[in-house]
């Protein structure tokens, strides 16, 4: 494929400062003109499990997009909270909304589960004409312009396969940029936008039952022979606190050490991360614990689930990164928008 430079954008971190009141506007009544749809339409998937205090939010900054989706569908993934009743409530005021429920899943959060979700939702989109598919978590607020973006980018780029935002989470109530964001790395789905061409090509989400689909997502579109750039210039807000799902830190850091392994990290990029997150608080604990999930499954010998083409591309990878670490990876520091 022919080389196209990245567009450059501007800033275009700030977020909407009140809700959407004119909601006859948002639903698709005159507000979607030919030129917007000049890069091509889009769809998104979402998988929602228990996010009563975030959806609201979500969708709101959907409605808001100046872009707005072809069809958003959103499938409530066993909720016990009032995620079913938002989304039904939202239903009837957007026609690009589609709610779908799964009935007898489990209690408990699951990987394997959010990926059968987007499996669900992927096929209630098959019979629609789009070019891009979103997955986005419920629990993310965009800045208006965030898909407009986000389509220019792979439409002026051919050879992009993958593309997302730049992640900010609320840490000391302010929203700061994540650390683990990465320039030529898009392996988070908070907000994750494939070129649909290679998002068939990977049969879209794949299913892990220890974490890391969205990884294995944008290494399989890499492998496809796509280039996957996340773009630092537009943020977008983490609104779940980070790690509220899975407990406490030390569980946390335990299970990023076991997601790291069943993906086929290599040792010298675990540890070499491990050696970085020294300095987090409490000193040398987090390290510690990643290291002990990485390191466990190693001395019982646990079969990687990650396909062994796979494991082979990513720690390629991963030592190139390593030897030397290219400073246009590293992540952009900065203040994030405001909460």
């Amino acid at each position: 494929m022919e080389m196209v430079a990245l567009h450059s954008f501007g800033q275009t971190g700030s977020m909407p400062t009140s809700s959407v009141t004119n909601t006859q506007d948002i639903a698709g009544e005159g507000r979607q003109s030919p030129e917007m749809h000049m890069n091509g339409r889009y769809v998104l998937l979402t998988a929602a499990k228990d996010e009563e205090a975030y959806i609201e939010k979500t969708i709101e900054s959907v409605a808001a997009q100046t872009l707005l989706p072809a069809r958003w569908i959103v499938v409530d993934d066993g909720s016990r909270d009032e995620t079913a009743t938002i989304l039904r409530r939202n239903e009837d005021r957007f026609k690009f909304l589609s709610i779908l429920d799964r009935q007898n899943v489990p209690r408990e959060r699951s990987f394997a589960s959010k990926a059968d979700a987007l499996r669900l939702a992927w096929g209630a989109v098959q019979d629609l004409d789009y070019e891009y598919v979103g997955i986005l978590d419920a629990d993310i607020e965009l800045p208006t312009n965030f898909y407009a973006e986000m389509i220019s980018c792979l439409a002026g780029n051919p050879d992009l396969g993958l593309t997302s935002g730049w992640v900010c989470e609320l840490v000391d109530n302010e929203f700061r940029p994540c650390s683990t964001n990465r320039i030529d790395s898009v392996d988070g789905d908070a907000c994750q936008i494939f070129r649909r061409e290679s998002y068939e090509q990977i049969g879209g989400i794949p299913s892990m039952r220890h974490g890391g689909e969205d990884t294995l997502a944008m290494l399989l579109v890499e492998m496809g022979g796509w280039r996957a750039y996340a773009n630092d210039r537009v943020w977008v807000k983490h609104l779940k606190p980070a790690g509220h799902a899975a407990g406490s830190w030390p569980r946390i850091a335990y299970n990023e050490g076991l997601r790291a392994y069943f993906l086929g990290y290599h040792p010298a990029y675990v540890l070499a991360k491990a050696v970085r997150r020294i300095p987090e608080q409490p000193l040398f604990a987090r390290s510690l614990c990643q290291l002990l999930g990485y390191v466990g499954c190693a001395i019982r010998g646990r079969p990687h689930d990650a396909p062994a083409e796979v494991v082979e591309y990513l720690r390629n990878k991963q030592i190139a990164a390593l030897v030397p670490w290219r400073s246009h990876s590293r992540v952009r520091r900065g203040e994030g928008p405001s909460p």
